[in-house]
């Protein structure tokens, strides 16, 4: 497994799939196309050595491996995210960690993570 090749994107591709939403969709909450988002997809099975998703009709599911795969990549956003200033994040951080914590189902939707 060589993770030296994903980045910020790819971690957040890893962690929406854990929303059961499409690669279109996916592609619309980051900026970029579905043919990117399959393309990362791509990259990402080849470095990580094993299949993130299977194809499921007309949609995508992830496999047991890929499925741990996103939640680390979830976590590992979340602690980044919460570790940069706002001033860094333009205040965009606290709101993704807010997504990613509420999808998590951890924590109350109304609490804040300002620091």
């Amino acid at each position: 497994m060589r993770l030296r090749g994903l980045d910020i994107d790819d971690l957040l591709i890893l962690a929406l799939l854990l929303d059961d939403i499409s690669v279109t969709d996916i592609g619309k909450k980051i900026f970029l196309t579905q043919p990117a988002i399959t393309q990362r997809l791509t990259k990402m099975r080849r470095l990580v050595g094993f299949a993130i998703t299977i194809r499921a009709g007309n949609r995508l599911k992830l496999t047991q491996n890929g499925l741990s795969l996103c939640y680390a990549a979830r976590e590992a956003l979340i602690i980044l995210l919460r570790s940069l200033p706002d001033h860094l994040s333009d205040g965009r951080g606290n709101v993704l960690v807010h997504y990613l914590l509420s999808k998590r189902g951890d924590r109350c939707t109304n609490e804040s993570y300002d620091s």
